[in-house]
């Protein structure tokens, strides 16, 4: 009789635990990794016009006519930038051209530019 009750009480046992065990899903972590660091693009500022491999306005790009970039939009470009009559031009594709002076941002770092003639302080003045 003990023999019996001690099958019963572990069927029992096992029946209550193993709706338990198949209900159970494991937890899957998930890494956080560090922010990427975009390679190959460049941010253009507002109203940058784009160029053709002449160093001239396209008058077309991507089926629009007189085209510039209406907002700071963010771009890849292909290459190493490239000197065409004696500015810098990166290329974006299709056989055109943002001058390298219509940028604020190469892969996601800030570009400082000086004009003609600027002059350099201290912290001083």
């Amino acid at each position: 009789m003990k023999l019996k009750t001690k099958l019963l009480l572990l069927s029992s046992a096992a029946l209550t635990v193993t709706p338990l065990a198949t209900s159970i899903k494991p937890v899957n972590l998930t890494t956080v990794q560090a922010a990427a660091k975009k390679k190959n693009t460049i941010t253009v500022v507002a109203s940058s016009p784009v160029y053709n491999n002449h160093g001239q306005e396209m008058p077309h790009y991507k089926g629009q006519d007189y085209f510039t970039f209406l907002k700071q939009t963010t771009l890849r470009y292909y290459g190493q930038p490239i000197t065409i009559k004696g500015q810098r031009y990166y290329s974006i594709g299709q056989e055109a051209y943002v001058a390298a002076a219509d940028l604020a941002k190469v892969n996601n770092k800030e570009i400082l530019s000086l004009n003609h003639n600027s002059y350099v302080y201290t912290a001083k003045g």
